[in-house]
């Protein structure tokens, strides 16, 4: 079985491709410290880190959690490839600190950054004030999820479009399921009522997705908020 989770130390000893005339690969440990040196002049703190990587560990997935203060959690999330397949990018994310959920944005922002002549720390900085606003605006659309109820016969109605889209297998299906019923006891404190918000759903899928590959989470979070946002415009 493939690894799925490495730790920092593992992702910096990976070293880039040789350069050439045309192409200047950057290494995983260069843009892990730029992006410590830009948290730190904003001011926040890493708090927890989570890295996956494929393809001979030359394609990274990673997320951090973020202390911004005030009590206040946030992720990105980002992806590199040294083998040519992947520009360097970002999304915004949302951390739950009581059940270890990740929300990601369904965007990325990407860069290229395999020449010379780019400043990695100047690239990094710049994606980070982007998804400042991006976090704001993902904090907004989650809030509204939780206004947005489905009576039993539309929650029925996405559960069979989250399989049919493949953001969730079969085999996930009793997982979903229970997720689910996580998300609606921490949310409503009950059982009692046949209404499901849509927040409880989007975050059933997303305990689901724990402990998978960063990659696979991020991807199928997009799908996700794609349908949810469906769903939302006919409650």
């Amino acid at each position: 079985m493939n690894k799925l989770m490495f730790n920092r130390q593992e992702v910096t000893q990976v070293v880039p491709p040789p350069v050439t005339a045309t192409w200047h690969p950057i290494a995983h440990r260069d843009l892990l410290q730029s992006m410590d040196l830009v948290v730190k002049e904003v001011g926040y703190k890493v708090s927890a880190e989570s890295y996956s990587m494929t393809r001979g560990n030359r394609r990274l997935f990673g997320a951090w959690v973020l202390d911004v203060g005030n009590g206040a959690n946030w992720m990105i999330g980002f992806r590199h490839g040294n083998d040519k397949s992947l520009k360097v990018g970002f999304c915004a994310g949302s951390y739950v600190m009581v059940c270890s959920n990740m929300c990601f944005s369904g965007e990325f922002f990407e860069f290229r950054m395999h020449t010379s002549r780019i400043d990695i720390t100047a690239l990094v900085r710049r994606a980070l004030e982007q998804l400042s606003a991006k976090m704001e605006a993902l904090a907004r659309w989650q809030e509204s999820l939780k206004k947005k109820l489905l009576q039993p016969v539309a929650f029925k109605a996405i559960s069979f479009d989250l399989l049919q889209t493949g953001i969730v297998k079969p085999v996930q299906f009793e997982d979903y399921l229970a997720g689910v019923e996580e998300e609606r006891l921490a949310f409503t404190k009950t059982r009692a009522s046949d209404l499901t918000p849509l927040y409880v759903v989007h975050g059933g899928v997303i305990r689901m997705l724990r402990g998978h590959h960063i990659g696979l989470q991020q991807s199928r979070t997009a799908s996700l908020n794609r349908l949810v946002d469906q769903y939302a415009e006919a409650a």
